[in-house]
């Protein structure tokens, strides 16, 4: 699928005014399920901003939030809502249809133990729109045949690695632990080779 088809799933990058209002954004959340679907690497900058554009902050809040599983109380109250109905179908069910969240207890939906978390899919969608393309991480120097200076986002948990050969790649998600392994590494090339070219996500920046 061309980055073209791709985008007219979810339209124009400038949403038209009172946009955030359509039903249709609800309804067609869906639809970017077709974009999860690949890696980040895949993902174009026009695209990834589109999906941006897309989620708004409640959403972005709940899927957050749902990461370590909670009631419908709590969701709405971390919201700022009223605990009711129309709230739950707006701020809730859209999600779990999206197959963005889950319930803890699938056969008793209604249930007072009830509780909602981030799928694997929710936590993928999290990944593409906290990604930053121009994110200002500090590299460092190192002595290697092949890195040239390696920098690390710890909140974002970021590796950005320049190579000799003058390109740039971010590794999505990587732990401290394995930054820290690759700054002491007497054979950095080859621990990247062996630790990290293969295991995680990335983007050329």
């Amino acid at each position: 699928m061309s980055c073209d088809s791709r985008g007219l799933i979810l339209g124009s990058r400038n949403k038209p005014e009172g946009d955030e209002d359509n039903p249709n954004i609800i309804n067609n959340l869906n639809q970017i399920n077709t974009y999860l679907s690949l890696s980040v690497s895949e993902l174009g900058d026009r695209e990834i901003e589109i999906i941006k554009e897309r989620i708004s902050e409640s959403i972005k809040k709940v899927l957050i939030f749902c990461q370590d599983s909670k009631s419908r109380d709590e969701i709405f109250e971390k919201l700022g809502l009223y605990k009711n109905t129309k709230n739950h179908n707006h701020h809730i069910k859209p999600l779990i249809e999206a197959g963005w969240l889950n319930l803890t207890l699938p056969n008793k939906p209604t249930s007072k133990n009830q509780k909602y978390y981030t799928t694997e899919t929710g936590k993928k969608l999290l990944l593409i729109i906290s990604y930053d393309n121009s994110s200002g991480i500090k590299r460092i120097p190192v002595a290697s045949s092949n890195i040239a200076t390696i920098g690390y986002d710890k909140e974002a948990q970021i590796l950005e690695i320049e190579f000799h050969h003058g390109a740039i790649y971010q590794y999505i998600d990587v732990p401290e632990k394995v930054f820290e392994e690759l700054m002491s590494s007497p054979a950095q090339g080859a621990y990247f080779m062996n630790e990290i070219k293969n295991k995680f996500e990335y983007r050329k920046k």
